[in-house]
């Protein structure tokens, strides 16, 4: 993929972040990210907000498991193109390439139902996945020079996958 341009100039900022285990339910360990971006004192003045919720399996040779990450993150000021909530492709929606939806504003959850079909070498797993962008006046002028745009709707996948070798090797 081609590699996006980005405005010069010094991104001097602060960075504030917290984890948090919450504990196991539903057969899942579930983990709370909180974290926060400063910059005032360089050519950007801007705030940048992040809280992620993620799950993983309790026990990850379980028969049936699942996982699942939800997120959300809200940038204000003006930000710099790489300071973007960028959303698309592996890891936010699965199914659209990679990171073409940008806002200073951003929504996602997406979650797998996983069966292991034979111990421990195969694991079939369903996939879900949504996500929304929404660009105001703090990224507004950066996504045009990054090339990048609001999801205008909510976006959606849905898909499948296979996990092989102890799920170390995944195809979605």
């Amino acid at each position: 993929r081609p590699v996006r341009p980005i405005t010069r100039g010094t991104d001097l900022r602060l960075e504030l972040g917290l984890e948090r285990g919450l504990g196991s339910w539903v057969g899942s360990i579930a983990t709370l990210t909180l974290d926060g971006e400063l910059s005032a004192l360089a050519d950007f003045g801007y705030t940048r907000w992040n809280a992620v919720l993620s799950t993983r399996p309790e026990q990850p040779d379980a028969t049936w498991s699942w996982e699942g990450t939800a997120g959300a993150g809200i940038g204000t000021g003006t930000l710099p193109e790489q300071r973007l909530l960028l959303l698309g492709g592996r890891g936010t929606v699965p199914g659209y390439e990679f990171r073409p939806f940008a806002g200073d504003a951003a929504l996602f959850v997406n979650a797998a139902l996983s069966r292991s079909a034979w111990t421990p070498w195969l694991r079939i797993r369903g996939i879900v996945a949504a996500g929304w962008t929404g660009l105001g006046s703090a990224g507004s002028d950066a996504a045009a020079r990054f090339g990048t745009r609001p999801t205008g709707n909510v976006r959606t996948s849905l898909g499948v996958g296979l996990g092989l070798f102890y799920d170390l090797v995944r195809l979605d």
